[in-house]
């Protein structure tokens, strides 16, 4: 199996798992004496406003960082003096970068997607590019359950369910590809809003997944980011090989007169939807 994919499933599943079945510790107690004082600041949610609670970040983070011991199959206690020391490390660069916008922006009103850029950002300068996928992965699944923007385009996707087109999920699929091979997630945003266009203006009610990742691999070269596009394709290729394995062992399980499972479409790692 590829071995980024084989990575993703391990992530994905371990994000993915209820957080009562998880290990649980007070990572808010990590957050430095010495970090930043930050006046009230408002965060626009899906859901409404609310206000900013960095020690929101800091759980977030230690979750992130539990996801992947569980995706490594690491054993022991994560609550380690190294991965306290982290959390407040990566708390107290988030909580500087706020207090300088805050200086300049008062009253400070933060979206929920700047929030997100933010922190992957400082995540990527400390070269914690498994935290910052697990928090994508994360961000990915709140998407997928109503918190994106949906267009008048519907994407057929390869079990011919119909859904909105997300330009949100293009996003993360590109961070996803981006972060899976070290590199700064930021060229992600332009991409995508190159992809909506053509999306967009193609005047297609109804565009196939296909189509869309497609697009998304022109993109990336016209960028010039041949070795990302070389990834994702190679992704995509491992992926439509596990999915043929996937329908064939069904397939033979069904004339043995096995009655498997249904699979759980939402639960499979994918570039896109």
């Amino acid at each position: 199996m590829n071995p980024v994919l084989q990575q993703d499933l391990a992530l994905k599943k371990a994000t993915h798992t209820p957080r009562d079945q998880k290990p649980a510790y007070a990572w808010r107690d990590c957050i430095p004496a010495d970090t930043a004082l930050l006046p009230e600041i408002t965060l626009l949610a899906p859901l409404g406003e609310t206000r900013f609670d960095l020690g929101e970040i800091a759980d977030s983070l230690g979750q992130a960082l539990v996801n992947v011991h569980l995706a490594r199959g690491e054993q022991g206690n994560v609550f380690t003096a190294d991965s306290k020391a982290f959390v407040g490390r990566i708390v107290k660069e988030v909580a500087a970068h706020l207090a300088t916008e805050a200086q300049r922006t008062s009253p400070l009103r933060l979206s929920l997607n700047d929030l997100y850029h933010l922190l992957e950002r400082v995540l990527v300068e400390a070269k914690a590019y498994d935290v910052a996928k697990s928090l994508l992965l994360n961000r990915g699944r709140k998407i997928a359950t109503g918190a994106g923007t949906a267009t008048s385009v519907r994407v057929i996707r390869r079990n011919k369910q119909v859904v909105p087109y997300i330009p949100q999920k293009v996003e993360v699929a590109v961070r996803k590809a981006l972060l899976s091979l070290q590199l700064d997630s930021r060229p992600a945003v332009a991409i995508t809003e190159a992809v909506t266009t053509r999306v967009l203006s193609s005047k297609q009610a109804f565009i196939h997944i296909e189509e869309v990742q497609d697009m998304v691999q022109e993109e990336l070269m016209k960028s010039g980011h041949f070795k990302v596009a070389e990834a994702y394709i190679l992704y995509r290729a491992a992926r439509n090989e596990a999915r043929a394995h996937d329908s064939s062992a069904a397939s033979e399980a069904q004339v043995s007169g096995l009655s498997p499972q249904p699979s759980d479409s939402s639960s499979q790692p994918t570039m896109i939807v």
